[in-house]
């Protein structure tokens, strides 16, 4: 008894697209979305730092200041 497999949409468009690259273009074309997933992580963690500073350190210091004046 066989059974068919159902493919989402997704995985066939994706098929589609990779099924003529070689093993070679397919790493590179997963080292560069890595590359970008990285860039853009890190992106996201430096605007979380600024964030940070101004949402929490900022007022901290602020109300030590007033009290202290």
């Amino acid at each position: 008894m066989a059974t068919t497999k159902k493919v989402s949409l997704r995985r066939q468009k994706f098929d589609e697209k990779y099924k003529e690259y070689s093993l070679e273009d397919l790493q590179k074309e997963a080292l560069y979305t890595q590359k970008l997933l990285l860039e853009k992580t890190e992106r996201v963690r430096a605007n979380t730092y600024y964030l940070v500073v101004f949402l929490v350190v900022i007022p901290i210091v602020a109300g030590v200041l007033a009290l202290v004046l």
